[in-house]
This record gives C-alpha cells, structure tokens and sequence, in this order.
C-alpha cells in the first residue's frame, strides 16, 4: 500500500511539516493546481478539498471519501475499512 497526500503547498513547507509532525506518507506538491483541478477537488477559492481517494491495483478509483475531519476520526477509519475491503476482494468497491 502506498499513501500519497497532494497539496498546493510548495515542497520547502511540506517539508517542514514532515519534520515537525513527523509523518510517515510522501507528500507531493502541486503548486499549479494541475492535479486538484483533475480530480475535481479544487475549493472556489483555489485550494484543494480534503478528499480521499482509494485506488485499486489497476490504477482506478475505487472509492472517494469526502469530508475530511482528523477529529473526529471517521474520515481515516473509513478510509482504513475501505482499503481493507479492497485488499480482501478487489471487486467490492466498484
């Protein structure tokens, strides 16, 4: 399994967040929007929504979790009980 976070943010802060939280994941910059844009998850003021999307071996989306919030939880266990899902029969997310 692979975990990639996008962001708009430029590499020299997603640096310095990966130091300071010290996360694990890689995470990309995409500065130009390119990427937001083609996932269609850019906000009206030009930043990214935070969404998940869960891709299987083949490359296509298996599931899209939208609504993110690291309080309350639900969003990372979701996420963890899809990719479970998954990896247990490859066909049950689409």
């Amino acid at each position: 399994m692979v975990v990639l976070c996008i962001s708009r943010d430029d590499t020299a802060i997603l640096a310095r967040f990966i130091k300071e939280c010290g996360v694990e994941f890689k995470l990309l910059s995409d500065r130009d929007g390119k990427v937001i844009r083609e996932y269609g998850v850019m906000s009206l003021m030009g930043l990214a929504d935070r969404v998940t999307f869960i891709i299987d071996p083949e490359g296509k989306i298996a599931k899209v979790i939208r609504g993110f919030s690291v309080r309350l939880g639900k969003h990372p266990l979701e996420a963890l009980k899809a990719i479970k899902q998954l990896a247990g029969n490859p066909r049950s997310l689409h």
